[in-house]
């Protein structure tokens, strides 16, 4: 856990283009934390002649050369270019720079980085694919901030729904990062801004913290606002998070949170788009990503 939570602060705090070395595992086989162009991870140095180029969704196994400490070496890296997963992909990325007792874990992944690549693949793709706690946690603040204000609301973990929360006269998408910086967020097809009443994106930026908001603490403050336990239960259970579940009992700080009306002066992608209100044939699904920067927000959930 030491190693995961020194990992996981460099991943946070180190600036494009540099690296650093790693204190917990020592000097005798030495890792470095590294972030360059669009990516981050974690590598150690390995034979020049070493050649290693596997990837699995996000996440990537290779080996490039960089100026570490001033020399150039050829450093066997394991990478991944998505921001919002690194709390998980710390402690994978811990298990591969951990050289074990004497070395003898090193050295099995120096003698054969792809069996080790083969053995956490399906793992990557599982924790690429799960829902992340931060997220949960986000939808579950503006669930409790309408109950909060007396106004009734559907939680999509609770009730299918096309939106995160929808209210009578307004729906919500929550969208929730751990990026100090980034101001982007992902659309998930052609109909997630799509709407028939008022709709509102809420962008959330959490922090890792020793004290904050969890799962758990949320679910608690939920119930006491009138929702049966049985049915918070039920959701948090589908979305992975039940109860003794890790990640229900991790805990962030709210940074900053904005509302966005989705208005004229909101980028959308949705069937009026498109002549005739039809996608173009052969396609079913558009995803894309839009910049937040000089957009007009709000700090208030509700109006």
């Amino acid at each position: 856990m030491k190693l995961s939570n020194e990992i996981r602060n460099l991943f946070a705090n180190l600036s494009n283009g540099n690296s650093i070395k790693i204190d917990s595992i020592g000097d005798k086989h030495p890792a470095w934390v590294i972030r360059y162009e669009d990516w981050f991870g974690v590598g150690f140095i390995v034979d020049n002649d070493l050649l290693i180029n596997e990837k699995f969704s996000s996440s990537k196994l290779w080996t490039r050369e960089l100026i570490i400490e001033g020399k150039l070496e050829n450093i066997l890296l394991l990478t991944s270019n998505e921001e919002e997963y690194r709390y998980e992909f710390s402690f994978i990325c811990s298990d591969f720079i951990d050289p074990g007792v004497d070395g003898s874990e090193r050295e099995k992944i120096l003698e054969n980085p792809r069996n080790w690549w083969s053995k956490w693949k399906s793992l990557l793709g599982n924790s690429i694919s799960s829902k992340k706690a931060y997220s949960v946690i986000g939808e579950m603040i503006v669930y409790k901030k309408l109950l909060t204000d007396k106004i009734s609301a559907n939680w999509s973990a609770l009730q299918k729904s096309s939106h995160d929360i929808e209210t009578l006269d307004c729906d919500y998408e929550v969208k929730s990062t751990i990026s100090r910086y980034d101001q982007k967020i992902k659309i998930n097809g052609q109909f997630q801004l799509e709407k028939n009443k008022k709709l509102k994106v809420v962008f959330i930026r959490f922090e890792e913290s020793d004290v904050g908001l969890s799962i758990e603490s949320l679910s608690k403050d939920i119930i006491k606002l009138g929702v049966d336990s049985c049915i918070i239960e039920s959701g948090l259970k589908k979305l992975g998070f039940e109860p003794g579940r890790g990640g229900r009992y991790n805990t962030f700080k709210v940074l900053e949170a904005r509302i966005y009306n989705v208005d004229k002066n909101f980028p959308t992608i949705t069937k009026e788009s498109f002549i005739n209100g039809k996608l173009p044939d052969n396609v079913e699904k558009i995803s894309y990503t839009i910049n937040l920067l000089g957009i007009p927000f709000s700090d208030k959930i509700v109006e």
